[in-house]
């Protein structure tokens, strides 16, 4: 049964199969890879650094407020003033954020 010729076929052919089902998710994985690559050099052209730093500290801030009012009726009035003017919630004050215009 070993050396059967229709067993060795369907082995063989089952690991050919395998070997490009294989072939293709890598192949997928790769694409998939370039099409992310791409998107994030085109969304890093329009903006600078210190735009998406910016938007990244609203965010943080945003969600820290949200996250101690889920835990607590409301915000203290004190610690609601920092974090609005830490993540620059309100817009304004440009010029005391620190300039950060480097790229990497």
């Amino acid at each position: 049964m070993k050396n059967d010729p229709n067993t060795i076929n369907s082995a063989v052919r089952n690991y050919y199969n395998i070997g490009w089902f294989g072939f293709a998710m890598v192949w997928t994985f790769n694409i998939g890879f370039i099409v992310l690559l791409v998107i994030d050099v085109v969304l890093g052209c329009r903006q600078s650094n210190r735009q998406m730093i910016e938007e990244a500290r609203r965010i943080y801030y945003y969600d820290k407020i949200v996250e101690y009012e889920k835990d607590r009726d409301q915000v203290p009035l004190p610690l609601m003033n920092k974090w609005v003017k830490l993540g620059n919630l309100n817009d304004r004050d440009h010029a005391a954020l620190p300039d950060i215009n480097v790229r990497i």
